[in-house]
């Protein structure tokens, strides 16, 4: 937040929220649709309730979003990727940030190729 407050297209079409998106804004209510979309059954399995989600990022072109677990008394709260289901976990946001880096940074060498 101190360096870029936001970053649209950080990981294909996933805008990583600002302050503004976090405060709320329509980018925000999106992520919110979709975490209401969420199955319960889907929340039940990755052990998290859907009010203790905080979107961090989403995108508005499919269901993907990316929220922090809430429920956590650790300082490091982990950061859930969804689309539908759960697709992955990070430990911390830092071990979010640069799991997207690498994912770009993989695109990049397939597009190379």
């Amino acid at each position: 937040m101190r360096h870029a407050n936001g970053w649209p297209a950080f990981y294909q079409s996933v805008q990583l929220f600002g302050t503004e998106e976090l405060l709320g804004n329509a980018a925000m209510n999106n992520a919110l649709r979709i975490v209401s979309y969420l199955d319960d059954s889907v929340l039940k399995t990755s052990g998290v309730g859907r009010t203790a989600l905080l979107p961090v990022a989403a995108t508005d072109m499919d269901m993907d979003v990316f929220a922090f677990d809430r429920t956590g008394s650790s300082s490091q709260a982990p950061v859930i990727w969804f689309a539908g289901t759960e697709v992955q976990r990070f430990g911390s946001f830092s071990d979010y940030f640069l799991a997207m880096v690498d994912y770009n940074r993989a695109e990049l060498a397939a597009l190379k190729n």
